[in-house]
């Protein structure tokens, strides 16, 4: 049973570095449209709201690449119990993953926020002054 658990575990912890991967690109995406509507606008209200959203991608940059540590971190510790290079309780490793799994959460619903914040201000917004 506790391999069964590990085995979870793992593929969890798997699955948020393929999903912290996407999100550094999709980051990077919008920094970079960032750049363009910088590029091709010269309003003062827009430069503004474009450098509060730079600084809101920042933000989360330094939020994910903690958050990429503790999951890497995690993946050793789980693949060296998996590995019996080394013991530690089990329910130690499943409150250390949930703790993880809820730093994921809180960083999916900020990346939803300001994402639905830009799309909205850079979309409809833009769309108006046409």
């Amino acid at each position: 049973m506790k391999n069964i658990i590990l085995e979870q575990l793992i593929y969890e912890v798997e699955t948020w570095k393929r999903l912290i991967a996407f999100i550094k690109n999709e980051n990077l995406m919008r920094i970079n449209r960032l750049n363009d509507i910088i590029k091709s606008n010269n309003d003062k209200n827009i430069l503004f709201k474009i450098e509060n959203f730079q600084i809101q991608f920042l933000t989360l940059e330094e939020i994910y690449f903690v958050l990429n540590d503790e999951v890497v971190e995690q993946q050793n510790r789980l693949m060296l119990v998996y590995k019996k290079e080394y013991e530690i309780d089990i329910i130690l490793l499943i409150k250390k993953q949930q703790g993880i799994r809820l730093n994921i959460e809180t960083l999916i619903n900020k990346i939803n926020k300001i994402k639905a914040d830009f799309f909205q201000e850079f979309s409809e917004k833009l769309y108006q002054s046409c």
